[in-house]
Parts: structure tokens; sequence; C-alpha cells
């Protein structure tokens, strides 16, 4: 009993301790395209029309999914959900992951790569 109560206390503290957590999600319905071949879905993010099977990053810290189903877009790092840290530290966003520092050291040295405009940073589909 004592070694799987240290076992679950050691999942525990070693959870807090992982950067890159997916989490908090939302989903879409797919959109169709009718044509004279057929009814075809697709996905759309913000005016930009994704095939299923496309996968997008965005600058915003969201991984974006479409699914002959609809559109699934999940936060990444601190858009994740809601973070518990080590006490004494804070997480911070460092290129969509999160980063642990001392409550008291600024965040001036840890800024993040911006990519160059609104349209996501990765397309694969």
């Amino acid at each position: 009993m004592k070694t799987r109560v240290a076992f679950l206390a050691f999942v525990a503290v070693f959870s807090l301790f992982i950067l890159n957590v997916d989490a908090f999600c939302n989903r879409s319905r797919p959109k169709i395209d009718l044509t004279p071949y057929g009814a075809f879905p697709y996905c759309e993010y913000k005016g930009i029309g994704l095939r299923p099977g496309s996968v997008i990053y965005t600058k915003d810290c969201m991984r974006c999914e479409c699914f002959r189903t609809g559109l699934s877009c999940c936060g990444q790092g601190l858009k994740a959900g809601v973070i518990a840290g080590p006490p004494g530290l804070k997480a911070v966003s460092v290129n969509c992951k999160i980063q642990w520092v001392p409550d008291e050291v600024g965040t001036a040295g840890l800024s993040e790569k911006e990519p160059s405009s609104e349209i996501p940073s990765v397309l694969v589909g």
C-alpha cells in the first residue's frame, strides 16, 4: 500500500514539470462544399479553409486539426488550461511552451518569437 501511495505521489509531482500540455479544447462542426461531384466536408479557422487531415499551429498557441466530423482546437502551454506549479515558481510562455521561473524574476529575457502574420505558422495536409 505504501509503495502504491509513493508511486502516485511521484506521478503527481512529476506531472507538474511537463512542459507541453494539451488540455483545453473546443470543437466546431464541419462546413460542406456542395459541388456537382458530391458534398465535401472541410473546416474553417479564421477564414482559412482546411481539408480533413490538416493540422495547424497558431501564433496564439493553439493546435487545430480538421477531421471529417469538424475542427478541434486545443491550447498548448499556458493556453492548455489551469497550470499549477511548484511553490516559488511561476509559469511563463516561451514559444507556446511552459517555462518555470522564480516568482521574483521578470520575464524580459524570455520574449516569445512571434510568427510574422496572423496566418498559422505551420500547415500540414
